[in-house]
């Protein structure tokens, strides 16, 4: 409860930078370093899980395909399979994310709103099946770019704050001030911790 009550606020501090997705969207805050996902159009009543990039481990996009035999009526008016077999084919893309939270540990959700039914024409060759080929269909292919940008997105900012924890935790250099030369450690802003001139640049 305590967890949820200070989640209210966060979603209240949120100013979104950046909307990734149509049904279910990926919020970022790239200000504040947060993102959240969600559905809902009144962010305060939903209140969804606002998460630090930090907390991002990973994301994947899983492409789901299956497939339906299509049958014809014979002429004594039974189903009967075509010969040879014609599939009708079914795809669903879901992006998973993985968190570092105390409560969860990953959000899976799926990008496109109904799945995407394909029927690949009947074969030109007897004999062999049709093949089917989901990258010609336009909706296909608009699903799978906005799951690889999602997907990139999330990467990124994650590759980014690891990027500045691992500079925050490099050690320190010590270098000589050209001004009093002294061996100094540069302070924050790059200068020399004795007489304060600029060492770095």
């Amino acid at each position: 409860l305590a967890y949820r009550e200070e989640n209210q606020q966060k979603v209240a501090a949120f100013h979104t930078t950046r909307t990734l997705g149509t049904n279910t969207k990926v919020l970022l805050d790239e200000d504040a370093g947060k993102f959240m996902v969600t559905r809902a159009r009144d962010l305060q009543e939903a209140n969804p899980d606002v998460l630090d990039f930090a907390d991002v481990t990973g994301c994947n996009l899983d492409i789901d395909e299956s497939r339906s035999e299509l049958k014809r009526e014979d002429k004594d008016g039974k189903e009967v399979s075509y010969n040879p077999p014609r599939y009708e084919y079914s795809y669903d893309f879901y992006i998973t994310i993985f968190v570092n939270n105390p409560y969860f540990n990953e959000m899976r959700f799926q990008v496109n709103s109904s799945s995407i039914d394909i029927t690949p024409p009947p074969s030109v060759r007897p004999g062999m099946p049709a093949r089917c080929n989901p990258e010609t269909n336009v909706e296909y292919r608009n699903c799978k770019k906005l799951g690889e940008e999602i997907r990139q997105a999330l990467t990124q900012v994650r590759k980014d704050v690891r990027e500045k924890i691992e500079q925050a935790a490099a050690p320190k250099a010590a270098v000589t001030c050209p001004y009093c030369g002294a061996t100094t450690t540069p302070d924050a802003s790059g200068c020399c911790e004795y007489c304060g001139g600029a060492v770095n640049g």
